[in-house]
């Protein structure tokens, strides 16, 4: 198995959208490697690399709109941890990821657009999305 689509992808997404961009492209260049001789669209995208782009955008997301005001308040981690309910033993990834995204506000539309393609099939999460970083 070749690891250029991943290569590839991880460095074009990195330098695009920071560290998510560089694991969405790392995601997105493996899904080119396995099907190299189709064409790549999100359909090829399979459900678990779905369930992985959704939780990292998820997070970041949140991390984004919570310093959009200036501060993360602890009102806001605490309505993040109720509403996505993170497993104990997920906690330090999640505020590894959450950190890094908090760090500044930009790009939040990239996430967004990206989420919105891959999940345009399925308007009902992409309500609760919303819902959600509402709250």
């Amino acid at each position: 198995m070749s690891i250029w689509g991943k290569v590839i992808g991880g460095t074009a997404g990195f330098a695009l959208g920071g560290p998510l961009g560089g694991i969405l492209g790392v995601i997105a260049g493996s899904a080119f490697d396995k099907r190299r001789r189709s064409i790549f669209n999100f359909n090829h995208v399979s459900q678990d690399q779905k369930k992985q782009i959704f939780t990292i955008s998820i997070i970041v997301l949140s991390a984004k709109l919570a310093k959009s005001d200036g501060q993360v308040t602890s009102d806001e981690i605490s309505a993040f941890k109720e509403k996505f309910r993170i497993p104990k033993n997920e906690l330090p990834k999640v505020s590894k990821i959450f950190n890094e995204a908090k760090k500044n506000v930009y790009d939040y539309k990239k996430i967004a657009d990206q989420i919105g393609i891959i999940f345009v099939d399925n308007k009902i999460l992409l309500e609760e999305v919303l819902n959600n970083l509402f709250y």
